[in-house]
């Protein structure tokens, strides 16, 4: 299955490229599993009525697409056509809904911060917008890479790995580090604005309010969401904050 891996890698770009509102991706994901069905129906006729079974109504998270192939591959091959179409159903918003919260939830608001830091702190917008695509891109092409692979060794025994320690622990840390850089941006954005003379005269007082108020802001986003090692994190990033701003004043 290692050719059929590369071409359903290469082919989940194009997932949604005939979106359509009465069955959403269902083209796209019929034309990424054609090279599953090339090699599990030899037979042209048994391979034209897989075809058409998979083009019914299919939605999910494109990072997701080639995972959910790979277990669906693996169905394919022990099932019968209708139970694998049926376990699809709910795979597919399974998956769909672990997608959004890894790349949508935690991802990409960790690449938006970082490249927005990079930006500031190193050579401009080019490198910050080099720094979130890669931070964004990286762990989607690596699951796009492997996903097939993985899905189609361990079935729906992939589920389990979604429940794991292994998988919390990791989003923790991403929303921990994405809280701690929210605080050193908000810390930056500050002494930015006060060090500007013209900002200054505007008043420096209000600029630090203003910083203070985008942390606790994320504060009471990340207690909304009950996670208080977060709450910690931001905490520690207004501690920055006020730090900070006194050594600003110092400084003049």
């Amino acid at each position: 299955m290692q050719g059929v891996s590369c071409r359903v890698f290469l082919r989940s770009f194009f997932l949604e490229t005939v979106w359509n509102n009465l069955k959403l991706q269902n083209i796209g994901f019929t034309y990424c599993i054609i090279p599953v069905l090339e090699r599990l129906y030899p037979d042209p006729d048994q391979r034209k009525e897989a075809i058409c079974r998979h083009l019914s109504t299919v939605n999910t998270h494109p990072a997701m697409a080639p995972l959910l192939i790979g277990v669906l591959a693996n169905l394919e091959r022990g099932l019968s056509s209708k139970d694998a179409v049926s376990y699809r159903k709910s795979l597919m918003a399974t998956f769909a809904s672990q997608g959004d919260r890894i790349f949508w939830g935690h991802v990409r608001p960790l690449a938006a911060i970082l490249g927005v830091l990079m930006g500031l702190c190193f050579f401009g917008t080019l490198v910050g917008s080099i720094a979130a695509l890669l931070v964004y891109n990286t762990p989607q092409l690596i699951l796009r890479g492997f996903g097939f692979s993985f899905g189609w060794q361990k079935g729906l025994d992939i589920l389990s790995f979604f429940r794991s320690w292994r998988l919390e622990a990791a989003i923790t840390g991403v929303r921990s580090f994405t809280s701690l850089a929210l605080g050193a941006l908000a810390g930056l954005l500050v002494i930015l604005c006060v060090k500007d003379p013209a900002v200054a005269k505007t008043g420096s007082v209000g600029v630090g309010v203003l910083g203070l108020g985008l942390v606790l802001t994320s504060a009471l986003i990340m207690g909304l969401r009950r996670k208080v090692r977060a709450e910690l994190l931001v905490c520690f990033g207004v501690i920055c904050v006020t730090f900070m701003l006194l050594l600003s004043f110092q400084g003049k």
